[in-house]
């Protein structure tokens, strides 16, 4: 039987297509609001992979207020010594580490 587009893309993800993504991002990135990087999940994954699933399931069941993780922090980093115009400055958003990746679909 042929699964459909559809299917793949509201179908719960596995723990594997979730480890898959975590360890496929880049663990020395910027860090989000929360100070935190995808370090984290590489480091602790056996002390929050319970946390981390029952989110994903959550997300699936459509209890997952995504409010709360959708959210970034702006930041304006100078490039120069006493920059006075916005030119002078690098705009660099900080966000959730765990929106900072979308889980890929496997056929």
């Amino acid at each position: 039987m042929l699964v459909s587009e559809n299917d793949l893309l509201i179908s719960p993800l596995s723990e594997h297509e979730i480890k898959d993504v975590v360890w496929s991002c880049y663990a020395k990135g910027a860090p989000g609001p929360d100070g935190l990087s995808f370090m984290l999940y590489l480091k602790f994954c056996d002390l929050i992979k319970k946390d981390l699933l029952a989110m994903f399931e959550d997300y699936f069941k459509g209890n997952l207020d995504l409010c709360r993780l959708n959210f970034a922090m702006l930041s304006l980093i100078p490039k120069m010594e006493e920059a006075t115009s916005m030119k002078n400055f690098r705009l660099i958003s900080l966000i959730n580490c765990i929106l900072k990746s979308s889980p890929k679909s496997y056929s």
